[in-house]
């Protein structure tokens, strides 16, 4: 398929986003292709290989004794199908292999000897604001992390900021990693469990709350504002300052909002990118001036829509939301709405895990009442982490949805064992690495109760993945499960709020104080069950897709 033209035009956005990750820079034609909806990674050349030959034993007739018995035929065994090197984390390599429906990654081999002398220092980057939340502004780029000492290559342009370099100390304390604390049990909770068999031997609904940041945005700066000063996140995140917010919306020619738009902002220069998203069910597209950073913004900027064909442009500040609209009414047709289910399956997980397995069913025959032509599709991606068995498995999208649900049922939680997990590589999948739909409506569940390891040297971090989420229309719900620790909190609520979805928590000791500990200060919709709130967010995108 040809590449867009437009798409071409992302380098200039790629120095401003920071598309170069601890040890790759992703190319123009991948970039061009994450555009177009495809998993952004370059085609894997494979080599024929040989398959098994069966040997048939003497049959009656071919020349063997009369009467001879005739050898039984033995079924070659089916191994996965083991796909080459799709790329490297810690120096390590990363394949992929088929197993059913699901495609697994795991990162083989072993890191190399440099990993007994720590992570070394990185190298020099450029400085960044300091009128951040807190005091805390946005860190300036950073070179590629070293390991055993070495020293990372320079970062060439300010990015979606990674933790800053002096709050990176290479000590064994700082190195070693907490281990997942069991979870709590309370009246009307979850029952015992064996913990890394996901075997549930007794289990009651969760219960789950749930607060939109960008309906209280006011309340969500403030909780930037005092969580990113806490000691025990400090140096672990990326600190994206979404303050001075703006939205560009579409409408039609009857006034109808315009979903799957997309939108492009444009600088002084000639093709200079600065901005690209693509509008949700009503119509809007967030935009944040100061993501990457304090920046000088040229005005006016250009902002450019396309729709069904239609391009429209406007001049903008940047400041108050800008409406364009298109010559006609858009076309009518069904909707097709795409879930994915990202989901943490460490050994901690059970719970949640076998609550989406004993409710998909209801929810989606709820789901599917709500619109007589909705096309439904749902996804998964599973992670663990580097050292599991799996990286991450993958099952594509499918409007089958029963036999969604029986490969769902082999899901089970295991792994892990320290705090962080692998949900960088987890997001980025997600976002990148399935077949996403142009015109649908997106949606992700990320479920999981601990943050991301942050130090893996050649992935992408979850603020890169999240803005990708962006550029592509991914309304993405957090669902904290219980246990997550103050810096999952800060990701899980970061990456909701950038991306237009939901902070959902499972409550343990009632609303409010489950609440408090996720730093909630604002509105709190509580006290149902998990698969309600799943099935009230599903429902809602149905109900304002382009209306």
């Amino acid at each position: 398929m040809q590449a867009d033209p437009l798409a071409l035009r992302w380098p200039a956005m790629t120095l401003r986003v920071n598309w170069k990750t601890w040890g790759q820079v992703l190319t123009v034609a991948a970039i061009a292709a994450a555009c177009e909806g495809s998993s952004g990674g370059p085609a894997v050349k494979t080599e024929p290989k040989a398959g098994p030959v069966d040997v048939p034993g003497p049959t009656p007739g071919s020349g063997g004794e009369a009467g001879a018995p005739v050898e039984p035929k033995v079924e070659p065994k089916v191994e996965p199908k083991v796909e080459p090197v799709v790329g490297t984390l810690d120096d390590r390599s990363v394949q992929s292999e088929q197993e059913g429906p699901w495609t697994r990654r795991r990162v083989g081999g072993e890191p190399g000897a440099g990993d007994l002398g720590g992570f070394g220092m990185v190298g020099r980057g450029e400085g960044g604001s300091g009128s951040g939340y807190g005091g805390i502004g946005s860190a300036g780029s950073i070179g590629s992390i070293g390991r055993g000492g070495s020293i990372g290559s320079p970062a060439a342009s300010p990015s979606v900021s990674r933790p800053a370099p002096a709050e990176m100390e290479d000590s064994a304390a700082d190195m070693a990693m907490p281990r997942k604390s069991s979870k709590p049990l309370t009246p009307g909770g979850p029952g015992l469990k064996d913990p890394f068999a996901g075997n549930v031997k007794e289990s009651a609904p969760l219960k789950a709350g749930a607060t939109d940041d960008n309906a209280d945005y006011a309340s969500y700066l403030r909780f930037l504002a005092s969580w990113t000063g806490r000691e025990d996140v400090r140096g672990q995140f990326q600190p994206l300052d979404v303050a001075g917010r703006a939205f560009v919306q579409v409408l039609d020619g009857d006034g109808q909002p315009v979903p799957g738009a997309r939108i492009e902002i444009f600088g002084a220069g000639p093709g200079a990118t600065m901005w690209q998203a693509t509008t949700y069910g009503d119509g809007r597209a967030p935009y944040y001036p100061r993501l990457f950073g304090a920046q000088e913004k040229p005005s006016p900027m250009i902002v450019r829509a396309t729709a069904g064909g239609q391009t429209v442009e406007a001049s903008w500040d940047g400041t108050k939301e800008l409406t364009l609209r298109t010559a006609g009414p858009r076309a009518a047709g069904p909707m097709t709405l795409e879930v994915l289910f990202l989901i943490d399956t460490t050994g901690s997980m059970g719970d949640e895990i076998d609550q989406i397995k004993t409710s998909l069913l209801a929810v989606t025959s709820k789901a599917k009442a709500r619109r007589e032509d909705l096309v439904l599709r749902y996804g998964a991606v599973l992670y663990r982490d580097l050292n599991d068995d799996y990286l991450t498995m993958a099952h594509p999208f499918t409007e089958d949805l029963q036999a969604f649900n029986s490969a769902l049922q082999g899901v089970s939680a295991g792994g892990g064992g320290d705090l962080p997990e692998a949900l960088n590589q987890g997001l980025e999948r997600a976002v990148e690495g399935m077949q996403w739909q142009a015109d649908a409506a997106k949606v992700v569940f990320l479920i999981c109760d601990a943050p991301p390891q942050m130090r893996v040297k050649g992935d992408v971090l979850y603020g890169d993945s999240a803005l990708r989420a962006v550029g592509k229309g991914l309304r993405i719900h957090s669902v904290a499960a219980s246990g997550l620790d103050p810096l999952g909190t800060l990701v899980l609520r970061q990456v909701a709020q950038l991306t237009r979805g939901k902070f959902i928590f499972i409550e343990y000791g009632g609303t409010q104080a489950s609440a408090a500990r996720h730093g909630v200060g604002g509105a709190v919709q509580g006290g149902n069950n998990l698969d309600d709130i799943l099935l009230a967010q599903i429902t809602a995108e149905i109900d304002g897709w382009g209306r």
